[in-house]
């Protein structure tokens, strides 16, 4: 449709946003993914020690934090008060790609690593500890398997599918997060799109917005079952 503030087609407003948003996207899931998997895996391989107990504790603070108070806090250390070495705003114009700005793209993508991160983290470490205690691992462990080749060749592989279904849902998580991280950071994405298109009530800009979130999350799930 046409967009009732601008009366520019939707598709056309729709283009660069979808590609800054995409960039932001593929940043943070590629970071958190392997981030979370590593975590999880040793907070395992270690459970029950302090270390587990502090970075526990740790990923269970940071999950209780709001998104825009993870994204201000970050801002606070790294753009204004304590260590002003980041751009507090992500200056993209339309039609420029968030990879030609690696500075401006740090905080908005440290910002939805942890917002999702933690919760992978959690399923990865449960996952693993479950599957640590199988018998084929005690097995294993008797013939005198080293620990390295269990936990990376044996325990991981056969905790693979919560991991998968996980980071689906963090992905889709992330997906209708980047509403939150684009009005902070100030990126043009499709998340900022979707609240200029609440504030001037361009229903139509609405409406396109919402579905391909909705195609977004779908699909991750989508690729999570076929996996």
């Amino acid at each position: 449709g046409t967009s009732l503030a601008s009366g520019r087609a939707v598709v056309e407003m729709m283009g660069p946003r979808l590609l800054n948003s995409l960039a932001l996207l593929v940043l943070a899931g590629g970071l958190m993914i392997p981030v979370s998997v590593m975590t999880g895996v040793f907070m395992a391989a270690r459970r029950g020690s302090r270390m587990d107990r502090v970075m526990n504790l740790t990923v269970l603070a940071v999950m209780a934090l709001p998104d825009f108070v993870i994204g201000t806090a970050l801002i606070i250390l790294f753009a204004t008060t304590v260590l002003p070495i980041l751009p507090s705003v992500s200056i993209i114009l339309l039609g420029e790609s968030g990879f030609d700005h690696p500075r401006e793209m740090v905080l908005p993508v440290l910002t939805g690593v942890l917002i999702t991160a933690p919760f992978l983290i959690r399923q990865v470490r449960a996952s693993m500890i479950e599957a640590l205690d199988a018998e084929y691992i005690v097995q294993a462990r008797l013939y005198g398997v080293t620990e390295r080749r269990l936990l990376w060749r044996h325990a991981l592989l056969n905790s693979l599918v919560p991991m998968v279904q996980g980071s689906a849902l963090m992905l889709s998580y992330l997906l209708g997060g980047v509403v939150v991280i684009e009005y902070i950071f100030n990126y043009p994405g499709l998340g900022s799109m979707l609240t200029d298109a609440v504030r001037f009530r361009d229903l139509p800009v609405l409406q396109a917005v919402t579905l391909v979130f909705t195609a977004g999350v779908v699909s991750f799930n989508l690729v999570a079952d076929l996996l």
